[in-house]
């Protein structure tokens, strides 16, 4: 009896771990994705005004065209920014 109890335990453990792992798994995607581009972390409005401090150097519009088609976030940022353009 106690043998069987043991297994059962055993068992339930191991549910235990493989969910335990899973979440692992999972924050460490969501530290990595942080981590690989923190630039992407920043408030709003101070990647507006790096964007718009960049923009100041040159009259064409390549530079919010170029920030635009970095990510969708920044795509999104620069769109509404109409100073940038």
């Amino acid at each position: 009896k106690r043998l069987v109890e043991l297994n059962t335990e055993i068992i339930q453990q191991k549910r235990v771990l493989r969910a335990l792992q899973r979440d692992r798994a999972s924050v460490e995607d969501e530290l990595n994705a942080t981590a690989t581009f923190p630039i992407l972390t920043l408030p709003v409005e101070i990647t507006i005004e790096i964007f718009i401090c960049d923009g100041e150097y040159l009259v064409s519009l390549q530079v919010p065209l170029s920030l635009a088609s970095c990510c969708r976030l920044w795509r999104t940022i620069a769109l509404a920014t109409p100073s940038l353009w």
